[in-house]
């Protein structure tokens, strides 16, 4: 009987399984999850949040300056948990690829030529990601934008909150592109 743990990267069953709670849930995640060195971008994160939002805020002209310290403090908070998210997924499971070293080898050796193939392909992949990375951020600033332009919100406050979106944003796909690049 063929064991289940062991099946073939290419197995449909072995990719839906990577997608359940059981996965999620896994002890060896969970210990590349406490043990990852990208913990140590934490604390930047949260604070280039907090600064960046807290001077946003300032030069917006908001009024009391404990309203541009909440928003700061908000911003620093969910860049934080951002970052957190981000090295969860980026402790995650890698079980595509296996079967993909073998064509990444190949591509290797083209990059390795400099061969026009290869740029068109690492090109294609950079603007493809670029083109996600963008409708996420139009995704998530959609509503701020239509109030600005409905008139209901100012031009400070919508400034504020894009930025902190922005940064949010930015702080979850950081480790993840750091973990994916080391790979």
């Amino acid at each position: 009987m063929k064991n289940k743990t062991t099946a073939a990267g290419g197995d449909p069953r072995r990719k839906m399984r990577s997608l359940t709670w059981s996965t999620l849930c896994d002890g060896s995640r969970w210990q590349a999850f406490r043990h990852s060195r990208l913990w140590l971008g934490l604390l930047p994160a949260a604070a280039l949040g907090f600064g960046i939002v807290f001077l946003v805020a300032l030069a917006a002209g908001f009024e009391p300056a404990g309203k541009a310290l909440a928003y700061g403090l908000l911003a620093g908070t969910l860049n934080g948990f951002g970052w957190i998210l981000g090295i969860w997924a980026a402790v995650g499971p890698d079980e595509e690829g296996e079967g993909e070293e073998e064509e990444n080898e190949d591509d290797g050796a083209e990059a390795k030529e400099g061969s026009a193939p290869a740029r068109f392909g690492r090109l294609s992949r950079l603007a493809a990601w670029l083109w996600v990375a963008g409708l996420l951020f139009l995704s998530v600033a959609f509503s701020d934008v239509t109030k600005l332009l409905d008139g209901t919100e100012s031009w400070s406050k919508a400034a504020v909150s894009i930025t902190a979106k922005a940064l949010v944003l930015l702080a979850v796909s950081i480790p993840i592109g750091l973990a994916y690049r080391k790979r």
